[in-house]
């Protein structure tokens, strides 16, 4: 993760991590924390958020970070299947069990096995992963043969597992079993992140579509950051990515042309719309006229004529307003001929 605004000692213990806002901080502190037992957890946060990034964090700086780090998703794996997945099966087992398999429970033994989604772990599959976790042991599907594993167990979910437990989808002792719980705020509650991590995203994906792009213009890193980010950091990462694609060959920062496409008309729309509603709200008539001239004349990089037309009045109106509100077209026409160049 990026450099700016992380203590040294956050940088030494999560290298691979982007932060800067004070809440992401205080959770890798608990995550560090946390890395010093083997009590199982639970990670808490919307989907994106780095839920998994965090869970393998805690794992490098665990006594198990020579070992496995075995992940999977159960909700994205058919129920017939997942006991299988995660315990092994013999040979014969059922139809199609033509050999012995071992399951990611065994595989990730003296290291860290990550359960995501866990808020949709079938509940035929939840009082067999309880016995595991109590014991530390288990039979793979069909077998004889009680294993015995050393494994840290990580789980993520977006459900609340009260709310779960209250309906009667989660038993309550697996619950109690990851009473250990961080919670990972959404990135529109972070908002100090997103200016690292576009940063960071622009040098990997720079580089990756060998594109010259190293920064972004005041305006789309206004955007970037009053985005409210549905999908979290997972979002923000294809949005930059997309928007490096378009770039051109020559650009060296990204606009708000890119940033917007690679958001969608509907959410850089709306963003647009309350943004300028809320900010213009208090002017007069007159500025908020004055603010529109400048934007179309630096659309049009300072051409009268045609920044006119757009607006729907004479060049002679328009050059009056430019010498009534002191705006100077040339010089506009002057900065987009340096960006052409650039």
């Amino acid at each position: 993760m990026g450099r700016r605004g992380v203590s040294r000692a956050l940088r030494e213990r999560f290298p691979h991590l982007v932060v800067a806002d004070p809440a992401m901080k205080a959770v890798l502190r608990q995550a560090a924390e946390l890395a010093r037992s083997d009590l199982d957890a639970v990670l808490i946060g919307e989907t994106g958020v780095g839920k998994e990034v965090v869970a393998r964090g805690i794992h490098r700086l665990s006594r198990r970070a020579r070992e496995p780090f075995i992940a999977i998703n159960v909700a994205a794996i058919p129920e017939p299947l997942l006991e299988s997945e995660l315990f092994g099966h013999e040979r014969g087992a059922f139809t199609g069990a033509e050999r012995r398999r071992v399951g990611l429970m065994e595989r990730a033994h003296r290291g860290t096995l990550f359960l995501d989604e866990l808020g949709y772990l079938p509940q035929s599959m939840q009082p067999k992963l309880l016995r595991v976790l109590e014991e530390k042991a288990f039979w793979r599907v069909g077998g004889r043969e009680l294993i015995h594993v050393d494994v840290r167990v990580l789980a993520a979910t977006e459900r609340d597992l009260s709310e779960l437990v209250r309906r009667g989808r989660f038993i309550a002792a697996l619950a109690h079993r990851f009473a250990v719980r961080i919670s990972i705020p959404p990135l529109r509650e972070r908002r100090a992140d997103i200016p690292v991590l576009v940063e960071h995203f622009l040098r990997v994906y720079g580089q990756k579509y060998h594109k010259r792009v190293t920064a972004v213009s005041a305006e789309a890193r206004a955007m970037l950051c009053e985005y409210d980010w549905p999908g979290n950091v997972r979002q923000l990462r294809q949005v930059v990515e997309w928007a490096v694609v378009q770039a051109g060959p020559r650009a060296r920062r990204l606009t708000v042309r890119e940033i917007r496409s690679a958001l969608g008309e509907g959410a850089a729309g709306s963003l647009v719309e309350s943004r300028v509603w809320e900010e213009w709200d208090e002017l007069t008539v007159e500025e908020i006229l004055r603010r529109v001239v400048v934007r179309r004349l630096r659309r049009w990089g300072g051409h009268r004529g045609r920044a006119a037309e757009s607006l729907g009045i004479s060049r002679e109106r328009l050059r009056r307003w430019c010498r009534q509100w002191g705006i100077d077209p040339e010089a506009m026409a002057k900065a987009s001929r340096e960006r052409d160049r650039t």
